[in-house]
């Protein structure tokens, strides 16, 4: 017998790779969220809908749910209506927010068969399927499982998060979408095949720094290991994805910012500082940059929920 319901389910976006954690380290964001509705009746199909419309083009939500029936061995007819709230392309875990709601409803629909973690694997190869290229779980860990998300194995993918207590929060400087489609596929594409024995040793310390942070409340740490910049983090901007963005990181670091890292595959930048004017000190580096800017100040989010 094939269950036939209703559920509606909340995900926020997130940034990932926090300096070190290129992959295996992400945070859930509040600026953001999606909303999913999945409808299930009796049949064979499923069938996204986004503001009104069918959608035929692969998308993460879609695939999500298809990974879903297969793992669970059922067949239905599943209708997604997705809104989209995650703006698309610029570092903020889009695809990863869609396939984190999805996942978490059509969960909700079959009765919760699944862990959240078992649907971290589900939502991380949605990605590799529909969106990134590869599987991973560094984004939909954190929209799904909230705070910040540590991916622990690869295969299957599986995560813990922790929740930071009486974190201030982080800005997020958002730039004008730039033009390229399949940003995240792309951005993956300019990325070195090795690093050096050393570098591997320095990236191992600064993500067991940004632990040790979390769980001591040590936030001015937290904020030094997300500034280190490692060979992803150079890889991209060389390759003109984050435009300016060792002008950017240099003048936030002077201008009172006590870490800043690239959010995702940008351009999108995550930075931490406590002083008051700390947001109009962020614009004022885009606006000598000549670069348009969206500063918004963003609490760590909690994790996916059904509404």
């Amino acid at each position: 017998m094939i269950n036939t319901g209703f559920a509606k389910a909340k995900a926020y976006c997130s940034s990932a790779n926090l300096g070190a954690g290129f992959d295996v380290v992400g945070v859930a964001l509040d600026a953001f969220f999606d909303e999913v509705e999945i409808e299930v009746r009796e049949g064979n199909s499923v069938k996204l809908e986004l503001a009104g419309m069918d959608v035929s083009a692969p998308n993460t939500a879609s695939a999500a749910v298809k990974f879903f029936l297969q793992r669970i061995g059922r067949k239905a007819s599943v209708v997604i209506r997705l809104k989209k709230g995650v703006p698309t392309g610029l570092g903020l875990g889009s695809s990863g927010a869609s396939a984190a709601a999805a996942s978490y409803a059509i969960n909700e629909v079959f009765g919760r068969p699944l862990s959240p973690v078992e649907l971290v694997d589900i939502a991380a190869k949605s990605e590799g399927a529909a969106a990134a290229g590869t599987a991973h779980a560094d984004n939909v860990a954190a929209s799904l499982l909230g705070g910040f998300a540590f991916i622990t194995s690869t295969d299957p993918f599986k995560a813990f998060s922790l929740k930071p207590r009486g974190f201030p929060g982080f800005y997020i400087a958002i730039p004008p979408k730039g033009p390229m489609d399949k940003k995240t596929k792309a951005a993956r594409q300019v990325l070195p095949n090795e690093v050096s024995l050393r570098q591997s040793i320095v990236e191992k310390a600064a993500l067991l720094s940004m632990i040790n942070a979390i769980l001591t409340e040590d936030y001015i740490s937290l904020a030094k290991a997300l500034s280190l910049e490692t060979p992803v983090e150079l890889a991209r901007y060389q390759a003109g994805l984050i435009p300016c963005y060792s002008e950017i990181k240099a003048g936030l670091l002077k201008g009172g910012a006590l870490g800043v890292c690239i959010s995702g595959a940008g351009p999108s930048v995550l930075a931490y500082g406590i002083s008051p004017d700390f947001k109009r000190a962020i614009e004022e580096v885009y606006d000598g940059l000549g670069i348009k800017v969206d500063v918004r100040r963003t609490g760590i989010a909690p994790p996916t929920s059904s509404l």
